[in-house]
């Protein structure tokens, strides 16, 4: 799946000035937010959900499972919560576990949220 930053501004539910294009599963998370009326592609959003396509590619996983692995990687995050609405996204983040992030991994996310 492929995502437009840009087409996501003129569609009023990115922050304008936000032209960059990410790849990545974004398209279902923006327009259920959208729905709500919760703008998440601002410049932060956008550096976020770009590090964790990154990382993910270099573990050949996808954002979900970076997310909850740099969650569990988190000493002071004691019971982060994970919802799925499939059994092919259940089994997808059970491998989330198994991701052994990097230090460079960890610092890259920690920054992107900044």
């Amino acid at each position: 799946m492929h995502f437009d930053g840009a087409r996501a501004e003129r569609q009023g539910f990115g922050d304008p000035g936000v032209t960059e294009t990410l790849g990545g599963e974004l398209q279902d998370l923006v327009f259920a937010r959208r729905k709500r009326g919760v703008r998440v592609l601002d410049a932060r959003g956008m550096r976020i959900l770009k590090t964790l396509d990154e990382v993910a590619a270099r573990h050949d996983a996808v954002p979900a499972q970076i997310a909850l692995a740099w969650l569990m990687a988190k000493p002071d995050v004691t019971a982060p919560i994970a919802s799925v609405t499939s059994l092919a996204q259940l089994d997808e983040i059970m491998r989330a576990p198994r991701i052994k992030l990097t230090r460079e991994d960890i610092a890259a996310l920690d920054a992107s949220g900044a």
